[in-house]
């Protein structure tokens, strides 16, 4: 998204700090000139890409399975990916702000747990705030236009002529990557989406039941819809079966 904003909107000022999920919880008052855009993924998706990249989670829950990561009590740790070094006294100590609000601030009882609180907050604090736009990830691939012109709009900039999701990983390409893509024209290098792991109907079942339905739907995702979805996925996926790889017998010559 910061990459989209810089290319399409370099005018506008961004001010990541303010709005990253690590603080906005404790931000009481918002300009109203200020354009607030907070970011819905699918949460299943995002379950997914969380339990891959675990940012800033303790150490113990980095090597957990799926099933036992979505179950598993919430902490947060201060480590080399907030910023820091071994020799800062926060080094390995709990982030107090990553703690749930609404509960005295005990640890979340899981991940699914911080997203809803954290969801919660948010559209109260920013629901009757000129500037808040809340984007559904889905529904912004289909049509990141809407999005950037409504941005444009807020902040009195005139609308880019079009609107094309830059490559690479969040909009950035490395520079094998960069290489591959000039030297091809374009034809070799472009990001490859992976295949998405299938959840077991276990962890669907306990997935939905913490969620809440309806601040998800708020959010454009009707958890039904895409519970039918990971479904049908999951079916697929057990139809694959690779071919299967004969060895070829070496014949003894006599």
């Amino acid at each position: 998204m910061q990459a989209i904003y810089q290319i399409l909107l370099p005018a506008a000022p961004l001010a990541l700090s303010t709005g990253s999920q690590y603080n906005s919880l404790q931000v009481t008052h918002f300009q109203p000139t200020c354009c607030l855009k907070i970011i819905i993924r699918n949460p299943f998706h995002w379950l997914r890409s969380i339990h891959a990249q675990p940012w800033h989670c303790a150490q113990h829950l980095r090597s957990l399975p799926f099933s036992d990561f979505i179950r598993a009590e919430w902490q947060c740790v201060w480590d080399d990916q907030a910023g820091i070094g071994r020799d800062d006294p926060r080094w390995m100590q709990e982030m107090a702000h990553e703690r749930n609000p609404l509960n005295e601030g005990s640890r979340y009882c899981n991940i699914i747990e911080a997203r809803k609180v954290k969801y919660h907050i948010w559209r109260g604090k920013l629901q009757g705030h000129p500037g808040f736009v809340p984007l559904n990830y889905d529904q912004f691939l289909k049509a990141p236009g809407l999005a950037v012109n409504r941005n444009a709009q807020l902040t009195c900039l005139p609308e880019p002529p079009a609107v094309v999701l830059p490559p690479g990983y969040k909009g950035r390409l490395g520079y094998k990557r960069k290489l591959m893509l000039r030297l091809s024209m374009g034809l070799i290098g472009k990001a490859q989406a992976k295949p998405k792991a299938p959840i077991s109907l276990a962890d669907l079942e306990f997935i939905v039941h913490n969620l809440n339905k309806a601040e998800e739907m708020a959010w454009g995702y009707d958890i039904d819809d895409l519970v039918r979805q990971e479904l049908a996925y999951t079916e697929d996926r057990a139809r694959y079966r690779p071919f299967p790889t004969f060895h070829r017998q070496r014949r003894c010559e006599l």
